[in-house]
């Protein structure tokens, strides 16, 4: 078995981050748009900021789970659309890749800001991620694009948690 992490085309992972999640996330995710309304930081100054860059861990060639960083701030990085494929889960490749994204960016950030369901909340937490105190949780948003308007679900709420580098 041979395993492998690199980095990919957004629009790959974009793509299978729609198809896993379109049971429970109806959303058209665009690798343009950054999820939950968050904005990437920009500065012309620091280019090397401004690129979101997914990753993909791979299996035999066969891509098994995905994960997207960006820049929120030269010091703060926000970790997005953390995907295994279902028929993977629970084999440690999200740890793995994880793993990797956090060795990759010692040195270069202070911490790492991601979001997460309650059904992720126990994953984030084992690895080290701590809730962020004074966020309220709030709503999952839905993207519905037959009538071009957002939808929130106030079943499905979202916390933030913060990993110190």
């Amino acid at each position: 078995m041979a395993m492998y992490i690199s980095e990919c085309a957004l629009t790959e992972w974009a793509a299978h981050a729609q198809r896993i999640k379109s049971d429970t996330m109806p959303k058209v995710i665009s690798p343009d748009q950054n999820l939950f309304s968050s904005l990437q930081f920009i500065n012309d100054e620091v280019a090397a900021l401004k690129r979101q860059t997914a990753y993909r861990l791979s299996v035999d060639n066969v891509g098994m789970a995905w994960a997207s960083v960006y820049y929120l701030s030269p010091s703060v990085l926000r970790l997005r659309g953390l995907i295994v494929l279902p028929e993977h889960q629970r084999k440690n490749y999200m740890t793995i890749l994880l793993r990797h994204i956090i060795n990759s960016y010692q040195g270069r950030a202070d911490s790492i800001l991601s979001f997460s369901t309650d059904e992720a909340k126990a994953f984030h937490t084992k690895f080290g991620f701590k809730k962020v105190e004074g966020f309220e949780p709030r709503p999952v948003e839905h993207y519905d694009a037959a009538n071009n308007k957002y939808t929130c679900n106030p079943n499905a709420l979202l916390t933030l948690y913060s990993y110190l580098l």
